[in-house]
């Protein structure tokens, strides 16, 4: 029971950066702290982006986590693209990317077996080298049949 402060350490090109989350902890002896993110070793110098992705599998279902789902990124300049797949709560991150540069980020599903596959876009610019941006709050929404 008490006040703490949990924080860990992130490299940036102006050195170590603390994030720093504090909290109470009352009689209950519990506390869920928000994500901390954070760039080390090869990502210094760089910028993250951290996102959300959600599916919809049949219609006017809710939409649950795109668990697995594979996600894309490639710069607004048709430059090389990256992937990777959504974990088990929907989420995706993207590092070691160029600072202030815009990057579209985009899905592929194939709503109707053989009738053609949709694209579900939106595009993300990234902030100062050690920066991350968090999109999870506006996740990319797929249909998946």
């Amino acid at each position: 029971k008490g006040d703490y402060t949990i924080y860990t350490l992130s490299d940036s090109s102006a050195g170590k950066v603390g994030a720093f989350r504090n909290i109470n902890i009352g009689s209950e002896g519990g506390y869920h702290v928000d994500r901390i993110y954070i760039n080390d070793g090869k990502n210094s110098g760089c910028a993250g982006i951290v996102g959300k992705i959600t599916a919809t599998y049949a219609k006017n279902s809710t939409p649950l986590p795109g668990v697995g789902i594979r996600v894309y990124l490639k710069d607004e300049k048709g430059g090389s693209e990256n992937d990777t797949r959504a974990n088990d709560l929907g989420e995706f991150h993207f590092s070691r990317l160029a600072p202030f540069t815009k990057y579209i980020i985009y899905a592929e599903t194939e709503p109707v077996k053989n009738a053609g596959i949709f694209v579900e876009t939106t595009s993300v610019t990234t902030g100062a080298s050690g920066s991350i941006i968090d999109i999870t709050a506006q996740p990319l929404s797929v249909y998946v049949n």
